[in-house]
C-alpha cells in the first residue's frame, strides 16, 4: 500500500505484482504489494514502461543541468536495468523531449514521441525507434508529424494505436504505415490483439485488423497510466 499526495502515474509489472510508480518531483518508485520498497531512482520523470518480461523500465532521464531557462525540464529516453539498477541512456541529448515510450514484443525496440527545443540541434519532431542493442534512434518518416495520445501496442503484435487530431484513431506497426481507422476517442486494445474499442459518436465501435500476431499476449505495451491527483492515493491488491 502506497499512501502519498504526489502520485503522478503507476503501472503494474507484466510478469508479477510489482508495482512502480512515480511521484511529482522526479521520483520513480518499485513497491511490492505489501508496501515493501524494492528500488527507487530519482531524476526520472512520469512516462515510463515495463519491459515485456518484467526486467527493465524505459524511462524519461532529466538531470538538473536539463533544466531550460523557462524552468521546463527536457529529458532524453533511458533504460533502468532493475536487477543491476543501472541506467543505460539511449541518447546524450539534454536540450530534447523523449516522451511515452512503448517496448516491441521482443524487448528490442522502443517506440517514443521525441521534440527539439530552440537549443537542441536541428531535428524534426515526430515518432522516432531505438534499437536497444546497437543504441541507434531513426526517425520514422511516415509516422504522425503532430502529438499522439491515447497510444498503446497490442498485446500481440508490433502494432501501435493512437489518437490524432481530437478525434481521428489510427494504428500503424512500428515501422510501417499509419492506417486511419475511425472517428471517435479512447482507443483501446481488446485480449485477442487484433481489435481495437473506441468510444464514437454516441457508441462504443470497433475494429477487427489484419494484423500478424504472435501466440501469446505479451506485456509492455503502454506507457505508465497518469493520474495527475494530488489526495491520498492507496494501491490495493
Amino acid at each position: 500500500m502506497v499512501d502519498s499526495q504526489r502520485i503522478w502515474s503507476a503501472s503494474v509489472s507484466p510478469v508479477d505484482d510489482r508495482i512502480a510508480y512515480c511521484e511529482y518531483g522526479a521520483v520513480v518508485t518499485i513497491l511490492s504489494l505489501d508496501g515493501t520498497v524494492l528500488q527507487q531512482r530519482k531524476d526520472l520523470r512520469c512516462d515510463f514502461a515495463w519491459s515485456p518480461d518484467g526486467s527493465a523500465l524505459a524511462v524519461q532521464y532529466s538531470s538538473p543541468d536539463m533544466v531550460l531557462s523557462d524552468g521546463l525540464a527536457t529529458t532524453a529516453l533511458a533504460i533502468w536495468q532493475l536487477e543491476s539498477d543501472e541506467l543505460q541512456l539511449l541518447s546524450d541529448a539534454r536540450y530534447e523531449s523523449h516522451e511515452s515510450p512503448i517496448w516491441s514484443i521482443d524487448g528490442k525496440r522502443i517506440l517514443f514521441q521525441r521534440s527539439f527545443t530552440e537549443l537542441s540541434e536541428h531535428g524534426i519532431n515526430g515518432l522516432y525507434l531505438a534499437d536497444i542493442a546497437k543504441g541507434e534512434i531513426s526517425y520514422l518518416s511516415n509516422g504522425p508529424k503532430l502529438y499522439i495520445w491515447r497510444q498503446s501496442r497490442s498485446p500481440r503484435a508490433d502494432v501501435l494505436v493512437y489518437q490524432l487530431g481530437g478525434d481521428e484513431i489510427y494504428i500503424m506497426p512500428f515501422d510501417g504505415e499509419p492506417q486511419f481507422i475511425g472517428n471517435g476517442v479512447d482507443p483501446v486494445w481488446l485480449p485477442d490483439g487484433e481489435t481495437v474499442v473506441f468510444r464514437g459518436q454516441g457508441k462504443i465501435e470497433t475494429r477487427d485488423l489484419d494484423i500478424n500476431l504472435s501466440e501469446k499476449s505479451i506485456g509492455g505495451g503502454q506507457i505508465s497510466i497518469h493520474y495527475k491527483i494530488h489526495p491520498d492515493y492507496f494501491f490495493t491488491h
